[in-house]
Protein backbone atom coordinates (compact mmCIF):
# COMPACT_ATOMS: atom_id res chain seq x y z
CA UNK A 1 0.00 0.00 0.00
CA UNK A 2 1.15 3.27 -1.00
CA UNK A 3 3.06 5.27 2.26
CA UNK A 4 3.60 9.39 2.92
CA UNK A 5 6.82 10.18 5.07
CA UNK A 6 7.16 13.39 5.96
CA UNK A 7 10.93 14.26 6.33
CA UNK A 8 12.57 17.60 7.87
CA UNK A 9 16.32 18.23 6.62
CA UNK A 10 19.08 20.84 6.89
CA UNK A 11 18.77 23.34 4.66
CA UNK A 12 22.34 23.71 4.07
CA UNK A 13 22.26 19.75 2.62
CA UNK A 14 19.63 20.56 0.53
CA UNK A 15 18.45 22.42 -2.84
CA UNK A 16 19.34 26.20 -2.72
CA UNK A 17 21.00 25.35 0.53
CA UNK A 18 23.09 28.51 0.74
CA UNK A 19 20.39 31.09 0.40
CA UNK A 20 17.95 28.81 2.22
CA UNK A 21 20.83 29.00 5.27
CA UNK A 22 21.55 32.59 5.10
CA UNK A 23 17.63 34.26 5.02
CA UNK A 24 16.03 31.46 7.20
CA UNK A 25 12.70 34.48 7.11
CA UNK A 26 12.50 33.73 3.22
CA UNK A 27 10.14 30.85 2.95
CA UNK A 28 10.72 28.71 -0.13
CA UNK A 29 8.08 26.06 -1.74
CA UNK A 30 8.88 24.22 -4.66
CA UNK A 31 5.83 23.38 -6.79
CA UNK A 32 7.57 20.74 -9.12
CA UNK A 33 11.35 19.32 -9.29
CA UNK A 34 12.59 17.98 -12.56
CA UNK A 35 15.03 15.39 -12.21
CA UNK A 36 16.55 16.25 -15.68
CA UNK A 37 20.15 13.70 -15.32
CA UNK A 38 21.51 11.87 -12.45
CA UNK A 39 23.63 14.88 -11.76
CA UNK A 40 21.14 17.77 -12.56
CA UNK A 41 17.75 19.05 -10.97
CA UNK A 42 15.57 21.59 -11.78
CA UNK A 43 13.33 23.10 -9.06
CA UNK A 44 10.66 25.65 -9.27
CA UNK A 45 9.83 27.26 -6.65
CA UNK A 46 7.83 30.64 -4.99
CA UNK A 47 10.52 32.50 -2.72
CA UNK A 48 8.87 35.02 -0.54
CA UNK A 49 9.79 37.58 2.55
CA UNK A 50 11.13 40.99 3.14
CA UNK A 51 14.37 40.10 2.85
CA UNK A 52 14.10 38.74 -0.62
CA UNK A 53 16.59 40.81 -2.14
CA UNK A 54 19.03 39.41 0.05
CA UNK A 55 17.90 35.92 -0.80
CA UNK A 56 17.88 36.47 -4.57
CA UNK A 57 21.65 37.82 -4.65
CA UNK A 58 22.81 35.22 -2.47
CA UNK A 59 21.05 32.67 -4.65
CA UNK A 60 22.53 34.22 -8.00
CA UNK A 61 26.24 33.74 -6.55
CA UNK A 62 25.76 30.65 -5.13
CA UNK A 63 28.24 28.05 -7.11
CA UNK A 64 26.21 24.87 -7.11
CA UNK A 65 23.27 26.74 -8.34
CA UNK A 66 22.93 27.45 -11.86
CA UNK A 67 20.78 29.20 -14.58
CA UNK A 68 18.72 31.07 -11.74
CA UNK A 69 15.68 32.90 -13.96
CA UNK A 70 12.91 34.72 -12.44
CA UNK A 71 9.69 33.73 -13.93
CA UNK A 72 7.19 35.68 -11.84
CA UNK A 73 6.92 38.38 -9.37
CA UNK A 74 4.26 38.95 -6.79
CA UNK A 75 4.72 41.23 -4.14
CA UNK A 76 7.27 40.50 -1.63
CA UNK A 77 7.08 37.37 -3.44
CA UNK A 78 9.19 35.58 -6.56
CA UNK A 79 8.94 32.42 -8.77
CA UNK A 80 11.89 30.72 -9.93
CA UNK A 81 13.41 27.86 -11.70
CA UNK A 82 16.93 26.82 -11.28
CA UNK A 83 19.44 24.06 -11.75
CA UNK A 84 21.01 22.09 -8.55
CA UNK A 85 24.00 20.30 -10.05
CA UNK A 86 26.39 19.61 -6.37
CA UNK A 87 26.02 16.47 -5.08
CA UNK A 88 22.29 16.09 -6.66
CA UNK A 89 23.38 12.37 -7.19
CA UNK A 90 22.77 10.75 -4.11
CA UNK A 91 19.03 12.41 -3.82
CA UNK A 92 18.35 11.52 -7.76
CA UNK A 93 19.47 7.57 -6.84
CA UNK A 94 17.73 7.64 -4.00
CA UNK A 95 14.41 8.79 -5.00
CA UNK A 96 14.50 6.27 -8.38
CA UNK A 97 15.75 3.08 -6.83
CA UNK A 98 13.26 3.91 -4.69
CA UNK A 99 10.88 4.71 -6.71
CA UNK A 100 9.96 7.76 -4.74
CA UNK A 101 7.64 10.80 -5.70
CA UNK A 102 8.12 14.31 -3.71
CA UNK A 103 4.60 15.82 -3.11
CA UNK A 104 5.87 18.93 -1.49
CA UNK A 105 9.14 20.62 -0.32
CA UNK A 106 8.74 23.88 1.91
CA UNK A 107 11.96 25.59 3.44
CA UNK A 108 11.08 27.48 6.51
CA UNK A 109 13.61 28.53 9.42
CA UNK A 110 16.31 27.67 7.34
CA UNK A 111 15.32 23.67 7.90
CA UNK A 112 13.91 21.77 4.76
CA UNK A 113 10.20 19.99 5.25
CA UNK A 114 9.25 17.29 2.62
CA UNK A 115 6.88 14.75 1.82
CA UNK A 116 7.66 12.11 -0.15
CA UNK A 117 5.35 9.31 -1.55
CA UNK A 118 6.67 5.45 -1.35
CA UNK A 119 5.02 3.30 -3.18
CA UNK A 120 5.58 0.86 -0.20
CA UNK A 121 7.39 0.38 3.04
CA UNK A 122 9.74 -1.35 1.26
CA UNK A 123 10.39 1.32 -1.00
CA UNK A 124 10.82 3.47 2.13
CA UNK A 125 13.04 1.10 3.88
CA UNK A 126 15.56 1.39 0.40
CA UNK A 127 15.51 5.23 0.24
CA UNK A 128 16.50 4.99 4.20
CA UNK A 129 19.55 2.85 3.45
CA UNK A 130 20.59 4.91 0.35
CA UNK A 131 20.38 7.73 3.06
CA UNK A 132 22.32 6.40 5.37
CA UNK A 133 25.03 5.16 2.80
CA UNK A 134 25.40 8.77 1.29
CA UNK A 135 24.80 10.47 4.66
CA UNK A 136 21.44 12.09 3.79
CA UNK A 137 20.34 13.94 6.44
CA UNK A 138 16.55 13.08 6.23
CA UNK A 139 14.63 12.56 9.45
CA UNK A 140 11.71 11.12 9.89
CA UNK A 141 9.04 12.94 10.72
CA UNK A 142 5.40 11.21 10.37
CA UNK A 143 4.17 8.39 8.86
CA UNK A 144 0.96 7.29 7.40
CA UNK A 145 -0.68 5.50 4.46
CA UNK A 146 -1.36 7.38 1.10
CA UNK A 147 -5.17 6.09 1.40
CA UNK A 148 -5.80 7.00 4.98
CA UNK A 149 -7.45 10.47 3.76
CA UNK A 150 -10.90 10.08 1.59
CA UNK A 151 -9.74 13.11 -0.17
CA UNK A 152 -7.28 13.08 -2.47
CA UNK A 153 -6.57 16.46 -2.80
CA UNK A 154 -5.93 16.32 0.81
CA UNK A 155 -2.65 14.09 -0.03
CA UNK A 156 -1.79 17.05 -2.44
CA UNK A 157 -2.41 19.88 -0.19
CA UNK A 158 0.88 21.26 1.64
CA UNK A 159 0.59 21.19 5.51
CA UNK A 160 0.78 25.24 4.75
CA UNK A 161 -2.02 25.40 2.30
CA UNK A 162 -3.91 23.13 4.24
CA UNK A 163 -3.64 24.85 7.57
CA UNK A 164 -3.85 28.17 5.82
CA UNK A 165 -7.49 26.89 4.10
CA UNK A 166 -8.61 25.45 7.22
CA UNK A 167 -8.21 29.01 8.99
CA UNK A 168 -9.63 30.70 6.46
CA UNK A 169 -12.75 28.40 6.29
CA UNK A 170 -13.15 28.61 9.78
CA UNK A 171 -12.80 32.49 10.20
CA UNK A 172 -15.67 33.04 7.86
CA UNK A 173 -12.80 34.17 4.42
CA UNK A 174 -15.49 32.55 2.14
CA UNK A 175 -18.81 34.02 3.80
CA UNK A 176 -20.44 36.60 1.87
CA UNK A 177 -19.67 39.02 3.29
CA UNK A 178 -16.17 38.09 4.00
CA UNK A 179 -16.30 37.84 8.12
CA UNK A 180 -11.84 38.12 7.58
CA UNK A 181 -9.42 39.66 4.89
CA UNK A 182 -6.31 38.00 3.86
CA UNK A 183 -4.72 40.40 6.62
CA UNK A 184 -6.52 38.96 9.02
CA UNK A 185 -5.39 35.11 8.39
CA UNK A 186 -1.95 36.65 7.51
CA UNK A 187 -1.54 38.43 11.17
CA UNK A 188 -2.56 34.90 12.83
CA UNK A 189 -0.80 32.72 11.05
CA UNK A 190 2.61 35.20 11.13
CA UNK A 191 3.47 35.26 8.04
CA UNK A 192 2.79 37.98 4.68
CA UNK A 193 -0.38 38.71 3.29
CA UNK A 194 1.50 37.73 0.08
CA UNK A 195 1.93 34.47 1.26
CA UNK A 196 -1.38 33.86 2.38
CA UNK A 197 -3.11 34.76 -0.90
CA UNK A 198 -0.84 32.20 -2.77
CA UNK A 199 -1.63 29.38 -0.66
CA UNK A 200 -4.87 30.23 -1.10
CA UNK A 201 -4.82 30.18 -4.47
CA UNK A 202 -2.45 27.34 -4.70
CA UNK A 203 -4.88 25.42 -2.74
CA UNK A 204 -7.93 26.24 -4.48
CA UNK A 205 -6.58 25.05 -7.25
CA UNK A 206 -5.26 21.82 -6.05
CA UNK A 207 -9.00 21.20 -4.27
CA UNK A 208 -10.62 22.00 -8.05
CA UNK A 209 -8.36 20.01 -9.93
CA UNK A 210 -9.24 17.00 -7.76
CA UNK A 211 -13.14 18.03 -7.92
CA UNK A 212 -12.91 17.85 -11.32
CA UNK A 213 -11.00 15.19 -12.04
CA UNK A 214 -12.47 12.83 -9.74
CA UNK A 215 -15.88 13.83 -11.73
CA UNK A 216 -14.38 13.51 -14.65
CA UNK A 217 -13.49 9.69 -13.94
CA UNK A 218 -16.39 8.97 -12.38
CA UNK A 219 -18.29 9.94 -15.94
CA UNK A 220 -15.82 7.89 -17.75
CA UNK A 221 -17.02 4.93 -15.38
CA UNK A 222 -20.24 5.40 -15.93
CA UNK A 223 -20.22 5.64 -19.82
CA UNK A 224 -21.53 9.50 -20.22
Amino acid sequence: MPIIAEFSHPASEFVLGRAVSKYPDVTVEVERIVADTADRVTPFYWATGDEIEGFHETLTTDPTVDDVRVLDEDGDGRFYRAEWSANVEPLVYALRDAEASILSAVATDGVWHVRILFPDHDSLSEFHDICATYDLGFELLRLYEAEGSSDPAEQRLTDEQRETLELALDRGYFEVPRRVTTDDLAEELGVSTNAVSKRLRRGHETVLREAFEGVAGAEEREGI
